[in-house]
Order: C-alpha cells, then structure tokens, then sequence
C-alpha cells in the first residue's frame, strides 16, 4: 500500500521532460526564445487552410494570454514539449466548433495534458464537449480548465472529468489547494503575477486563466515522477503535496450550493402580502387601474369604488363600459366625493398623479394621501413615495397604525449581487415565454394575465414574471416594476441578475411554464424624436429571461414594417421564435376635455377579423385579440401547441 509519504515530491528537483501539454488558447510569441525552445508542434485555426504562410504567421498571438500561459507552465516545468493550438484571433474571437476541433486534435497528438485557460457560459448542448473530454480521460489525458471569476456556469470546467482552477492569493512557487473532494476544483495562484507577454516584455496579471497553467504545470512533474500514472493516483498525490489551509480567493463570489441559494434568495425575493387589502377604491382611472377593473375577480381583495378627475369625461360613467368590458356597476366618481364613500373601503390605490400634478400645478399624490390617512385608510402607490419629501405621510401612517406602501425593489439586493451572479448561468428546464409589445397603451399585461387565467384553469401550474407595479396585487410570482415610474432602484446591469435568479427559484418549483411580460417598444418608432417606449429595459429583461419564444403585441394601427422589424429584433436579439400576434379589441382615440385622455372605440367584427386575416397572410404567424372568448382560446391553444 503506497503511504501518503511516498506521495509526497520534491517538486524543485523536477523539470517535466518527456511530459506533452497541449495549449489551447491565443498562440505564443515565438520571438521569446524561452518558450520557443519548449514547442515541439503548432496548428492555428485561425488561418485559411488556403492562406499562404510561413512560420512567422502560424500561432502567432496578438492579445498575449496564450504567451502568458505557456510561460507559467514552463516556469514550473522547464523541459515539458508544448503543442500550441490558436483558437482566438487578433479580435479574441472564436468559436465551439474551434475548441472541438483543437481539443480532438490535442487528443490526437496523444499529449499528455491539456491547458484550457478559458470558458463557455452562454447555454446551449454542450454535449459534443462532454464527449471529448471524457475521451481524453479514457485515454488518461487531465484537462485542466478556468473556473468563471465571477462563479459562473462554465463549460468544460463544470464537467465531473476535468480539473477546474480557481484563482487565489498563494505565493510559493509550487503552492496549491486541492482536497480531492468531489467537486474537482484546484485553487493555485492567481493574484497579481509577473508574466510573459509579447514582443518579449513581461505584464503583471491577475485572474484564474493564468491559475490554470500552474496546475498544469505541476501535473507534469507528477507525471515525470511517476511515469504511466493514472488520472486518479494524479489527483491523490496533489492532495498529498496541498497545502494544508485553503487561500483566499481572488475571485471572491459567493458559491453557494443550490439548496443555500435556494434559501437565501427565498429571503431576498418574496412575494408580498396584501391580507390588509379588504375594499379598496382606486383613482385616477388611467390605463394601468383598468387591469384592476377588467381582472378585478383575480385579486384577493374587492374592488368598491372608482375616482377620477372631476374635469374628465368619464365621471358618471360605469367603470367597465368606459373601458368596453360589460358593465361592473362600479360607477366613476369625481375624487372631490371621495369623503362621502369613506364607510365603504380601507385601502385607496392610486395610480400614477403626476400629469394631474402638472395641470393642476400642485402636488396631488401629497394632497389625497394625506386626506387619505387623516381618513384612516391605507394607502398603495403606483409612483414612489420617498421618504423625502413625504416625511409627513409615513409619520402620520405610523401615528394611525396605517399602511403606506409602493411597489420597489429594495436596492439592498446590491449586497447579494454576488450570490445572484453565482447561479446567472444555471440552466432552466421550465418553459418559458415572454409578452412584448410594439408600444404602451396596448394590453400586454392583459395578454398576461388571460393567458395565465385561461392556463390555470386548463390545469396547468403556472408562475408569472411581470414588470407591471399593480401586478403584485394580482398575487403575481415576481413584480419588477420597470416600466413608467420605474421603481427597480438597481443599476440596469443588475437586473439579469435579479431577474435570472427569480428564474431559478421558480424552475425549482417545477411549475409548467413561466409566463414573462416586458415594457412598451422592443423598439422605438424614431430614433432622432423623443419616442415614450422602454426599448432599454425591455431588451435587458429580453436577454435577462431567455424566453423560449415571444408573443408580440401589436396596436391596430401599426405598419407592417414596423411590425416586421420588430419581430426581427426580438428573434435576432433574442434567439426565440414569434409565436402569436396580439391586438386589442378596441383602438384608441385621443379627447381632450381639461385633461389629454384616450376613448376606446370598440372594433367591429368585421374588422377583427380583417385584421386577424391580414396579419397572418403577412407575417405567417397566428394572430388574435384576447377578449373574446374564442380569442382567449387561440391564445392558450397557440402557446400549448408550441410546447407540447
């Protein structure tokens, strides 16, 4: 039986000879004659077959990573022979199907070890990858791969048969951390480092790439040591010459494992309670209150009274033909009879106040809330109520026991970024499709909440995403408020984060699909005029998300080439197919009475059915409305169809 003191090696007294590392990266500067003198073969992918070259032209790097890398192996392993294949041009670009082709190729050359100071995260079937690394662990070749810097999903190094390397603060020249664990990973030094560069000048670096090589590096003089050794004893002996305590980390993201993660988002995103909801009046009645109104039995709490300004054309109306849904009985009164109803509701919802504020040349959300809460009711906010300068509204809930709340995500999810980051790359299972639109004002979040309806009741289990601040009164999964008054409070570059995390909580509770809804225009109508869309935030839930494909919705009046454009833009931005076209049932005609407003005009239906025909002999995707129940039926049926 070998005793953990055989194992034991004086690594200074090693060189690496007769020891073949291939490296697979950005070539090598072969002006430097110490590395030079170590490469026994080159093959540059990068290069036309039919491009006439000499020897100056192939592998000949021009970033400086490769040369780097090679550099680290041969400081640790003077006499190792590298096989230096160029995968990355001048431009860093590459491709899978180059580092398939270079890994089989090293594979072929029956080296001995392979470099992979690199990664893939993007998902996609990297199975063609799997099959060549476990060929090359069949023939007893180690990969040694990069662990991402910022924790996440990265392809080889994520695979059980590779060694993965992590950067850290260790300082002897053979120093390393390996407890031959499960998990495979290695951390070696990766702090600021002096290396090889080009044109024979050295660069201080930092990172895990350049952790991989000294891994690399040291397995050659293991397999020096001990000639014709398998992958396993190689593994055993590293975890005998480890040292004993673990580095800190350069990269220092949190890696968590999924049941942790699972637990600690669960704290950072929850869905809210609204049990102090009980009747509720909501005012003004702009677009985004209708979805109160026209889904009102979807919400956990009764809808009892409607306000509006006393200038507009819709007091006296009912609620629900004044936006061409049956008759709810809930008639639109002016705000200034609020008072009169206050035996009726605990709770006023109000939506966004400040075109009102503008007109009437006051701030009104300050003036009702107040009146409000000196009424005893809560208060909901569509718009952001900071604390200052309406100190005085949350002093006066805190004094009447009352509660005053608006839609936000906390920006203390800055400080789990980390933890977020970790799981961005984690694959989902569930299906998911995402709700767009050309433009506001055309019934995005209807489509959502008809499609979730109708699936639910279908008898499917189904989680919901929107981006809408009164969705969260709907009992929707997740609510990030992007949209107008936009409320996330994050940097947009945090939001794949955010959202790709709720992501993961949600594929863990194995629901049945996942029904995503953005904001107005994926692209703007102009670029050179102001255009009220959200093109920025929509593309970043877009690339967020990932939805497996898109339903566009469309206004009645839109040209065909704007349409066209942007089917194109979320199907090349995206990668996703359009599966469905939806319009409204009513068109908008602009009024003004005091105040700018829109009067839907129902369209016949005989021009639904127009615009049904023409769209789809147009763009050859199915198209529908989704009020009538027959339309509601197309909905379910397309998005079924496509996942079934």
């Amino acid at each position: 039986m070998t005793t953990s003191n055989q194992l034991k090696l004086n690594f200074e007294k090693l060189t690496g000879v007769n020891i073949k590392i291939a490296v697979i990266d950005s070539g090598i500067d072969k002006s430097n004659p110490v590395l030079n003198r170590n490469i026994y073969k080159m093959k540059d992918y990068t290069i036309s077959s039919a491009y006439s070259m000499n020897d100056d032209d192939i592998c000949k790097d021009f970033i400086g990573h490769g040369t780097a890398c090679a550099g680290i192996i041969i400081k640790n392993a003077p006499e190792v022979e590298l096989l230096i294949i160029k995968i990355f041009d001048k431009e860093l670009n590459s491709s899978y199907e180059l580092l398939l082709k270079a890994i089989d190729f090293a594979i072929e050359e029956k080296v001995n070890i392979i470099n992979l100071s690199l990664g893939m995260t993007q998902q996609r079937d990297y199975s063609e990858l799997q099959q060549l690394c476990n060929k090359a662990y069949e023939r007893n070749i180690v990969i040694v791969t990069a662990e991402n810097p910022e924790g996440l999903i990265s392809y080889p190094s994520c695979f059980d048969n590779v060694l993965s390397v992590k950067a850290g603060k260790i300082h002897k020249k053979y120093g390393y951390f390996f407890n031959n664990d499960s998990s495979n990973i290695i951390i070696a030094r990766g702090d600021h480092q002096r290396v090889a560069w080009l044109n024979n000048k050295s660069m201080f670096v930092s990172g895990s790439s350049f952790a991989a090589p000294h891994i690399s590096g040291i397995i050659a003089l293991i397999m020096q040591a001990f000639p014709s050794i398998g992958i396993k004893q190689i593994k055993e002996i590293l975890a005998s010459n480890s040292e004993i305590d673990a580095p800190e980390l350069v990269e220092t993201y949190k890696n968590n494992s999924s049941d942790e993660i699972s637990v600690e988002l669960g704290d950072i995103i929850k869905q809210q309670n609204f049990s102090w909801i009980k009747k509720a009046i909501i005012y003004p009645f702009n677009k985004e209150m209708h979805s109160l109104i026209r889904f009102r039995r979807l919400l956990p709490f009764d809808i009892v009274g409607v306000f509006d300004e006393p200038a507009k054309l819709l007091i006296g109306r009912d609620s629900g033909d004044a936006i061409g849904i049956e008759p709810t009985g809930i008639i639109i009164e002016s705000i200034n009879k609020m008072d009169l109803y206050s035996n009726q509701f605990d709770t006023c919802i109000f939506g966004y106040l400040d075109e009102v504020s503008r007109i009437r040349k006051k701030d009104v959300l300050k003036e009702v809330a107040l009146k409000s809460l000196n009424m005893g009711k809560n208060i909901y906010s569509l718009s952001q109520i900071h604390k200052e300068p309406y100190k005085e509204l949350y002093e006066l809930s805190v004094k009447k026991n009352l509660v005053l709340w608006y839609p936000s995500i906390d920006p203390d999810l800055l400080k789990n970024i980390g933890l977020l980051k970790g799981i961005f790359n984690k694959p989902h299972s569930t299906p998911k499709i995402g709700i767009f639109g050309t433009s506001s004002n055309q019934g995005k979040f209807t489509t959502q909440l008809t499609l979730y309806e109708e699936m639910t009741k279908a008898g499917y289990k189904v989680a919901t995403i929107s981006t809408e601040h009164q969705s969260e009164l709907f009992g929707v999964n997740f609510t990030f408020p992007m949209g107008y008054g936009n409320s996330v409070n994050l940097p947009i570059d945090s939001y794949s984060a955010v959202l790709r995390g709720v992501l993961f909580l949600l594929d863990a509770q194995k629901y049945d699909i996942i029904i995503l809804a953005g904001q107005s225009g994926i692209i703007p109508y102009e670029i050179e005029t102001y255009s009220p869309t959200y093109t920025l935030t929509s593309i970043a839930m877009l690339f967020s998300t990932n939805p497996d494909a898109y339903i566009l919705c469309v206004n009645y009046y839109d040209s065909d080439p704007f349409i066209s454009d942007c089917i194109s833009a979320l199907e090349i931005l995206g990668k996703a197919k359009t599966i469905l076209l939806v319009f409204s049932d009513h068109t908008n005609e602009t009024k003004f009475s005091g105040y700018k407003g829109f009067s839907y005009r129902k369209l016949t239906e005989s021009e639904i059915c127009r615009k049904i025909e023409h769209l789809e002999s147009k763009f050859s995707i199915p198209a529908t409305e989704v009020i009538s129940e027959k339309g509601k039926k197309k909905l379910l049926n397309t998005v079924i169809n496509y996942f079934s």
